[in-house]
């Protein structure tokens, strides 16, 4: 199921605007051409459409804006300014008030992405414009993968053992670990399935809009918004993340065991479904042979200031570096659950229905028995409905949707519980130009971290994107942005992660949608400040020319004075451009029913036989990826629901 296109068309004065306004933010440097083209605008057009009708209504009022604020200044439209005024015009809105800064940032990113989003523009630049091509994968236990269009018209109920809805993290390992001890499990995903062949074939725009919530749009409302990265297809966010594998610190086990009364979660007692999932995934330190150039850089850096670093530990024993982890995996390298739990489960007769999502939990006599749920048909266009009926029932739809289905049933909610405790590990990246080439496309995104600081709530890792989506993390426009984007094969670029002791909550938004909030305290601020002042040293350390910084006041730092003056700055929320990968604890498991959603053994603390085994399960955050751990729970959780149904069954 891909996220509606949109109709809305640019009129012919918006497509002059956008001209103009291209030609302001991207003009032609000593490589490549400028961005007031047609070809670009084009391109920025079909962009927006694939945002929906609310986001393209909105970018053509930011035209508007520009137009009217641009004739009550200087008595002209704003297409119709000169280069050097249009320029000055919008370099006082990047540098004005919150609302205009931010609308500006917003209108460009399309745009720069539009822009270079051509293989033409690679070839330019000296890139690789596509993942190479892997032999097409053949699978007998693809054809126990059902779409609404596999369905018989008059089969409308299903029977099983267990139902588990969702197929990431935690819900492909619930799966596969039941039915390899014999149990009908039926896995209910309202993603679709892709394969090599579709991550190979599609371009990386229609991947992100496809394969992500939202396409990659959800974020967080508060003090600042942070684009919260999650996925939505088979495999859920395990297919777009980049396959790192960190154990949960052990004063994080036993905060958990001795604060919060989950005495089976100690790094003892985790540790052998820790080794399971290892051995599953191919856990293994990246290779020096795919790590390439920004890690070299951050080696060199950290070797001279004394700081602890290591190539990260990754569930892609196969890896190549083809440097698109985020957009599917082209080889099937990275054993995310869609090649790794789900062909296990289905290869021990499990089914799994796609493009289904479940808006009813079935009860009886306070039990959860089955769920009803919405199957697409016809592409999209017709929807059924379908009743799974089972004795127990696994939700494993992630940290943002558990709780929205939780709420849009009514359940386990008593204390007001569900959606609260929202953490999400808070992110940044900053860019850095070297004399020397990089070319961090060619290598593992994320496969070097520095760890010296993770104590501290700090943990830095690789952070490299293709070309067209790096324009984004430039938040600069003009002269400045075309230089940086022609020195793309010298940039390395890393990034840092918080462990955040800020909170947000779920709730239920508009038309279904989750309403996320989250304010980021002055704590977490200072956190990230101090963050981003370490990666600069670390940067300078290995003789990096200047940083891109996606902070307020301090987007280009030349130098350690300047990295200084940034450190020393007074900032607050919205002056950093943030993201969020990694969102733990809207049901998150404890002893206490007043301020937990389920018990030690993932079962609600209200609803008898319906279970929460997902990254929402998380109590706190981590102060880590959260991958493997929320494997590694359910991998628990599974050992125990196999005994319980094993008991009741005799």
């Amino acid at each position: 199921m891909s996220n509606t296109v949109t109709g809305i068309a640019l009129s012919e004065r918006e497509r002059q605007i956008a001209i103009a306004l291209a030609d302001a933010v991207i003009p032609p440097g000593a490589k490549i051409p400028g961005g007031g083209n047609d070809q670009t605008i084009n391109r920025f057009e079909s962009i927006i459409q694939s945002y929906g009708d609310t986001a393209a209504y909105g970018f053509k009022a930011f035209l508007w804006a520009l137009e009217s604020y641009a004739m009550g200044r200087y008595l002209k439209s704003f297409s119709t300014l000169d280069h050097e005024t249009r320029c000055a015009m919008l370099e006082s809105w990047a540098e004005g008030d919150i609302g205009r800064r931010a609308s500006l940032r917003i209108a460009t990113i399309p745009l720069k992405i539009a822009h270079f989003n051509s293989a033409a523009m690679f070839d330019l630049l000296d890139c690789k414009w596509q993942p190479r091509k892997a032999s097409p994968e053949t699978a007998r236990w693809r054809s126990q993968i059902m779409t609404g269009d596999d369905l018989d018209p008059k089969d409308t109920e299903f029977e099983a053992d267990v139902i588990v809805v969702g197929t990431g993290a935690g819900g492909a390992v619930v799966a596969k670990e039941l039915a390899a001890q014999g149990w009908a499990v039926m896995m209910v995903e309202e993603g679709r399935h892709f394969d090599r062949s579709d991550f190979t074939s599609k371009s990386r725009l229609e991947l992100q809009n496809e394969l992500y919530r939202g396409g990659g749009m959800l974020a967080t409302v508060g003090n600042t918004a942070i684009p919260l990265l999650v996925g939505k297809s088979l495999g859920g966010t395990t297919t777009v993340n980049s396959g790192t594998c960190f154990r949960a610190p052990d004063k994080i086990l036993n905060h958990w065991h001795k604060k919060l009364g989950l005495s089976e979660f100690s790094p003892q007692s985790m540790a052998r479904h820790y080794e399971r999932v290892e051995h599953i995934l191919g856990v293994e330190p990246a290779s020096w042979d795919y790590l390439g150039g920004v890690a070299e850089v951050v080696r060199d850096g950290c070797e001279r200031l004394g700081y602890s670093h290591h190539p990260l530990s990754r569930n892609a024993p196969g890896c190549d570096g083809q440097g698109v982890c985020c957009f599917g995996c082209p080889t099937d390298a990275k054993s995310s659950t869609n090649v790794s739990y789900v062909p296990l489960a289905l290869q021990n007769h499990a089914t799994c229905l796609i493009g289904a999502k479940v808006t009813k939990i079935l009860l009886k006599d306070k039990k959860a028995v089955g769920v009803e749920a919405r199957v697409q048909i016809e592409g999209g266009l017709v929807e059924r409905k379908v009743t799974i009926r089972a004795p127990y029932v696994v939700l494993a739809c992630g940290t943002v949707y558990t709780p929205l289905l939780l709420l849009e049933n009514g359940l386990c909610n008593k204390w007001d519980q569900v959606g609260r405790h929202l953490t999400i590990h808070p992110a940044c990246g900053i860019n850095a130009l070297y004399e020397h080439d990089i070319r961090g496309w060619d290598a593992i995104p994320q496969g070097y971290c520095i760890d010296e600081f993770k104590d501290d709530g700090v943990l830095f890792e690789g952070a490299f994107v293709p070309l067209e989506m790096a324009t984004a993390a430039f938040p600069i426009i003009g002269k400045d942005f075309t230089e940086a984007m022609e020195a793309y094969n010298q940039m390395a670029i890393f990034g840092f992660m918080i462990s955040d002791t800020s909170q947000g909550r779920v709730r239920r938004g508009l038309a279904g949608r989750p309403l996320i909030t989250y304010q980021l305290n002055q704590e977490d601020v200072l956190r990230l400040q101090w963050a981003a002042e370490i990666l600069g040293r670390v940067y300078f350390a290995s003789g990096a020319k200047r940083l891109y910084a996606p902070i307020f006041g301090h987007e280009i730092i030349n130098n350690e004075d300047e990295l200084m003056a940034m450190a020393t700055a007074k900032l607050s929320a919205r002056d950093f451009e943030l993201s969020a990968y990694h969102p733990l604890g809207t049901c998150r498991i404890g002893a206490d029913p007043r301020t937990s959603i389920t018990n030690d053994q993932h079962e609600t603390h209200e609803v008898g036989n319906l279970f929460i085994c997902d990254g929402s399960s998380v109590p706190s955050s981590l102060g880590v990826n959260p991958q493997i751990t929320i494997m590694a729970m359910a991998t628990r959780f599974s050992e125990l629901l196999n005994q319980r149904m094993q008991r009741e069954r005799k």
